[in-house]
């Protein structure tokens, strides 16, 4: 999805589409998908450390904030990202005027077209590399950082006097010197710091003032590559928000979850259409190779029951009487087993049948044959919902309706013993007199 991109910083709109460049009113409305990175008009941002991790966290920092008199009024906290450390718990957030906050959601909410809204400071963090390492973006005269070393991070902005190159300077000089200071005692400079551009009036300005934070922070700087987008009364603004378009998913966005899910599942649609072509496929040939290995087995004991009566038919007109060996026996025993499965439980059949008596409230764990006395165990459990005993109940007069006599017996299984609502039964083919009753 080739979204175009509303810039929300200083107070300011800017839309970025087609290689153009157009100042926007406050709150538009927008007829094409559109991602918008805020800064929540110059919010407050930083690192806030607890003693643990809490489920008040935002209520924590907005009453710090308000006590150190950086916040007047009711506040929406954005809790970014949480890490424990060995000082705490460290939160890194962006304390939103809650009435911008509300107008904001109602914005992107009433959009036709997908609206995301990703806090600038959320993405500054998605940027951070591995280890030691910080992320730079300057739009206007606002520059603000985002460091972590030794698993420590810390956040903070710097504002230049006016637009004009020499109070730019400053302001990078300034942002250089209060990395160096805030980094932990005996540490190294960060191994590198990563530059982005959200609007420059010329190509070179982010090289020039990066240059001027090296010579500061002593540390490798790398320049995001940066685009032309003409303005409408003429000229050029250069930004990195191209770059930056290929780290925004819904994951970063603030939106609400209807419209987190309604995005992904367009932006996804594809994938989500091959994988359930795929599942379905999967199940369609699944099911193919049981009701083959099905039929293979009818065949089997068909031919089984044939061999069965051709050996018993030539016993039977066999008139010398000869000493028998270990062979006879052998056949014999065969021939018997044999006949007693042909008179016994087609398994296929009773395995069918019973999951279909077992429903959705009975599992099945363990079925035994019995032969010898021609009777089969069932062992299984029942999620018994308020102690009601009527899924076990139902169960037990499906087996009877198959023409089963169920008698309970104790469990077999020590898996069986060992779940709460677990039964076991002792199933025999009904005789005449019971089916003549049921």
């Amino acid at each position: 999805m080739d979204n175009a991109i509303l810039l929300h910083a200083d107070g300011k709109r800017s839309l970025f589409e087609n290689k153009r460049v157009f100042p926007l009113l406050d709150y538009p409305k927008i007829e094409s998908p559109v991602y918008v990175l805020s800064d929540f008009e110059g919010a407050v941002s930083g690192v806030s450390v607890l003693n643990s991790k809490s489920s008040y966290a935002e209520s924590l920092i907005a009453r710090r904030l308000r006590d150190d008199g950086l916040i007047d009024g009711e506040v929406k906290v954005l809790v970014h990202r949480g890490a424990q450390t060995d000082g705490g718990y460290q939160v890194l957030y962006t304390a939103v005027p809650k009435g911008l906050w509300q107008n904001m959601q109602s914005w992107v909410s009433s959009q036709k077209e997908h609206c995301l809204l990703i806090p600038k400071t959320a993405l500054m963090y998605d940027l951070l590399s591995g280890g030691n390492g910080g992320v730079i973006f300057r739009s206007g005269r606002r520059f603000s950082l985002l460091m972590r070393q030794q698993k420590v991070m810390d956040c903070f902005s710097v504002l230049a006097l006016s637009d004009s190159e020499e109070d730019l300077r400053i302001a990078a000089r300034t942002l250089a010197e209060r990395a160096r200071k805030r980094q932990p005692e005996g540490s190294e400079p960060p191994l590198k710091w990563n530059w982005y551009s959200l609007g420059a009036a010329s190509a070179g300005e982010e090289d020039s003032l990066a240059r001027v934070f090296k010579e500061i922070a002593g540390a490798q700087v790398v320049v995001a590559d940066t685009e032309a987008y003409a303005k409408k009364g003429g000229g050029h603004v250069y930004t990195s928000l191209p770059t930056l378009a290929l780290h925004f998913s819904e994951k970063l966005a603030v939106n609400s979850l209807g419209d987190k899910i309604s995005y992904f599942a367009e932006n996804h649609l594809m994938r989500i259409a091959c994988g359930i072509g795929a599942i379905a496929a999967g199940l369609f040939v699944l099911g193919l190779w049981s009701l083959l290995q099905a039929r293979i087995i009818t065949t089997q004991a068909g031919q089984n029951v044939l061999e069965t009566q051709k050996i018993a038919q030539s016993l039977q007109e066999e008139t010398t009487p000869t000493r028998q060996d270990k062979q006879f026996y052998a056949t014999r025993d065969f021939v018997g087993l044999a006949a007693k499965a042909q008179g016994g439980v087609d398994p296929y059949s009773f395995l069918r049948s019973l999951r279909s008596a077992a429903g959705d409230n009975v599992q099945i764990l363990r079925v035994q044959i019995q032969p010898e006395n021609n009777s089969l165990i069932v062992e299984g459990w029942v999620e018994q919902s308020g102690g009601s005993d009527k899924p076990l109940a139902d169960f037990v007069e499906q087996l009877r309706g198959l023409g089963f006599s169920p008698k309970a017996i104790d469990a077999i299984s020590s898996a069986s013993t060992r779940r709460s609502g677990a039964f076991a039964y002792r199933l025999q083919p009904m005789s005449d007199e019971e089916r003549a009753g049921k």
